[in-house]
């Protein structure tokens, strides 16, 4: 188990433009590679900002998101693969509409993106349900 947890904490990932362009769904979109150890494990198809509806948007959050995962998970000395997987993919400047993950250099699942829209949402949708109680994280350790 030791040397298996070493082994992963070993493991290094890039983020490789493959060059090639392709299209999924209604985008066209780049093909973009992430190698663990010079293996491929997943292809993005990366639309640029602006063939997305609130592409700024979408692709600022997805920064964002990819930081605080990669920096949870940078934690987890099992899941640090996947934490840089997440900080180079905060790197792209685009939105992912179709990712395969890839195992023994043969696609095992694909996600393509169908649509994109925007919505103003209530306030409400963000609010403590009833019955919960709003924490601060750390809190309990400081008392």
């Amino acid at each position: 188990m030791k040397g298996m947890m070493q082994k992963m904490q070993q493991t290094t990932a890039t983020v490789t433009d493959t060059g090639h362009t392709d299209r999924a769904g209604s985008w066209p979109c780049e093909v973009w590679q992430v190698l663990r150890n010079g293996n491929t494990v997943s292809e993005s198809c990366i639309a640029s900002r602006g063939s997305l509806t609130g592409g700024d948007e979408l692709v600022d959050a997805t920064h964002k998101a990819s930081a605080v995962a990669a920096d949870v998970l940078s934690s987890v000395p099992a899941a640090r693969a996947s934490a840089q997987q997440f900080a180079l993919y905060g790197k792209v400047d685009g939105f992912p509409v179709r990712t395969r993950e890839i195992s023994r250099g043969k696609a095992e699942s694909e996600d393509i993106v169908t649509s994109i829209e925007r919505q103003s949402l209530p306030a409400d949708k963000f609010a403590i349900p009833k019955g919960f109680t709003q924490t601060t994280m750390g809190a309990a350790e400081k008392e």
